[in-house]
């Protein structure tokens, strides 16, 4: 036999399957770690926007002469929030009415936690120094929420 040199047809076509392979695992493997990215940036963004809602009822809900507050261009009546009697429910849209992505839903109830007994002395009603509110967050496109609860300061 003569010593033959080179690359025979088959060893190249199992060279360029192999490749092949590699190169679509691996482009796979990044749209997979894109597609991720994405979600964490819409759950990002729907943490910082219940979080921002929540912060100005906050803040807004202990100063006695404020009768309402503006969240992303829409107003929230905190005099209803501080009524004692029942709960309350508002929506907001978020960027704007004309173009939503996400539906922005605050809820206040009464607290529900009674009061603080101090030796035997009742001491405090804080049903009637905290709220409980809920603001809820939701994707339109993909309808996934973000919750978030407290009980906040309003006397």
């Amino acid at each position: 036999m003569r010593n033959q040199k080179g690359l025979t047809l088959v060893e190249v076509l199992g060279s360029i399957v192999l490749l092949s392979v590699a190169i679509l695992s691996l482009t796979y493997v990044i749209q997979q770690a894109s597609i991720h990215t994405r979600d964490n940036e819409k759950n990002d963004q729907s943490v910082q926007i219940t979080r921002t809602v929540l912060e100005e009822i906050k803040k807004s809900l202990k100063n006695q002469n404020a009768a309402s507050v503006s969240v992303y261009g829409k107003d929230i009546p905190l005099t209803s929030i501080r009524s004692a009697a029942g709960s309350t429910s508002f929506t907001l849209q978020y960027p704007n009415d004309a173009n939503p992505q996400y539906r922005i839903v605050v809820q206040s109830a009464p607290s529900g936690l009674g009061s603080v007994t101090i030796n035997e002395i009742p001491t405090a009603d804080l049903d009637r120094l905290f709220k409980k509110i809920t603001v809820t967050s939701t994707n339109i496109n993909s309808s996934k929420q973000y919750r978030l609860e407290a009980f906040v300061e309003y006397a």
